[in-house]
């Protein structure tokens, strides 16, 4: 189960929700990304200039789940990543559903709703399938160290059957340094207003939590 609360940072301004039917349009891998945590600095996938913050809470965090671990992005669970649970699957609310302060919108509620346009699918199943190669392409690499260690078979044996450990602590030690470097770079930066001064994100994260807590009461009640 994710937690009761997660958090996208967006490079876009809230405004393009602004219509009646508002969407989140999933373009990475065909999901829709959050961090367990607004102070989660560590968990962002890329180093990007966030300009408003969507956060899914109660039935709506209820559609994500944590990101898969054995994968070449499994690194992305270590940093308690979260994803949507249908591929290629928008998120859809009612706007009575979602409030706003600021360019922090709180969703109480969302629904899947599939991605139909071509042009779309194609680009997502592209981005999935490129993460796929490149895991069976690990997959490979470990099955054939492991075929080298043991017999006299397996490609990494047959390059240099005298380095094969000392090419896998090699590899090891490539693949730390990379996730090292990975974590210097990923983090959320966030922008100025109009005027130049600082967003003050957290007293609107506050606004608008307090918004949905209201209409949480308020529902709770009628019932």
């Amino acid at each position: 189960m994710p937690p009761t609360t997660l958090f996208h940072w967006s490079r876009k301004s809230l405004d393009i929700f602004s219509h009646n039917d508002p969407k989140f349009e999933v373009r990475t891998q065909g999901h829709a990304y959050a961090l367990d945590s607004v102070d989660n600095k560590s968990g962002a996938t890329s180093r990007f200039e966030a300009k408003s913050l969507i956060v899914f809470t109660e039935q709506a965090a209820e559609l994500f789940e944590e990101h898969p671990l054995l994968t070449m992005m499994g690194w992305k669970r270590l940093f308690r990543q979260y994803w949507s649970k249908k591929f290629l699957h928008d998120l859809r609310w009612n706007t009575s559903d979602a409030f706003r302060c600021g360019e922090v919108l709180v969703i109480r509620k969302a629904e899947f709703a599939r991605v139909t346009a071509r042009k779309r699918i194609v680009d997502q199943l592209a981005r999935r399938g490129i993460v796929l190669v490149f895991d069976l392409l690990v997959l490979g690499f470990v099955i054939d160290v492991v075929v080298s260690a043991n017999s006299d078979w397996g490609v990494i044996r047959w390059l240099n059957p005298q380095t094969t450990l000392a090419t896998l602590l090699w590899i090891m030690a490539g693949g730390v340094l990379t996730l090292l470097t990975v974590m210097c770079f990923m983090s959320v930066r966030k922008a100025k207003k109009a005027d130049g001064s600082e967003w003050d994100y957290r007293s609107e994260l506050e606004c608008a939590m307090q918004a949905a807590e209201n209409a949480r009461i308020q529902e709770a009640k009628r019932r």
